[in-house]
């Protein structure tokens, strides 16, 4: 199975399962937004680094404004490569890479070459999307390189969120939900995190603190616009 599982052919077939399954359930449920015009400010804060929680992230295809230029960083893994040829299918462009576990640790797995072409791609006027908890940390825990990331950048951080009434949870480290189709959905933008490009230690620390605040709070808030229970 790990030896499948490997293999370009299945993880090809498996991200194109995965992008028309999840186009299914996105033509088929009944969203709704928050705020109503989502990215409003969109032209204003472009280029910007949208925020969303590991095992919550399923959509992200779908939470981008329509035209709008965006990579989603992706790791370097086999269920990396799957994630990435669903996105690739669905219109989004991808960087492979971590965004590293704090700002001292992002040589390992791709993290310093995955934070460069991110910097690159905002820089470039290309917005980012990203997964912000550590794999296999905390949950619901943002980790610091989202914070660097908008304090080398300059750009502020968005965190966004898209919940669906029906889904299956499972038990994961990142307590994942699998978004099922035929009901309501609620998606939600957030408010701006910015960082300052002088921010030390301690600032890059309330920074992350505030990213894990404002993405449970949109979160929360997605599931009750889908008429749900978010599991924390």
């Amino acid at each position: 199975m790990k030896k499948l599982f490997k293999s370009k052919f299945f993880q090809h077939i498996a991200g194109k399962l995965i992008a028309w399954y999840l186009k299914l359930v996105y033509l088929t449920s009944r969203i709704k937004c928050y705020p109503d015009n989502p990215y409003a400010n969109a032209a204003e804060l472009k280029p910007f680094i949208l925020a969303m929680w590991h095992g919550q992230h399923f959509m992200v295809s779908f939470m981008r404004a329509a035209g709008h230029d965006i990579r989603a960083l992706v790791s370097r893994s086999a269920d990396g490569t799957i994630n990435a040829v669903a996105l690739e299918t669905l219109g989004v462009k991808t960087i492979r890479g971590s965004g590293g576990r704090n700002r001292h640790k992002t040589i390992s797995k791709g993290g310093v070459s995955g934070l460069l072409a991110m910097q690159k791609a905002l820089a470039s006027d290309i917005s980012i999307a990203m997964t912000v908890n550590i794999p296999h940390g905390e949950a619901r825990q943002a980790g610091a390189g989202v914070a660097m990331l908008a304090k080398i950048s300059g750009c502020p951080v968005i965190p966004v969120a898209f919940a669906t009434r029906h889904r299956v949870d499972f038990d994961t480290w990142d307590k994942a939900s699998l978004n099922l189709p035929f009901g309501a959905a609620g998606f939600v933008v957030g408010k701006p995190v910015f960082v300052d490009n002088d921010a030390d230690d301690l600032a890059i620390e309330e920074g992350r603190k505030q990213i894990t605040a404002e993405l449970e709070s949109v979160t929360g808030k997605a599931y009750e616009l889908a008429g749900g229970q978010y599991r924390t």
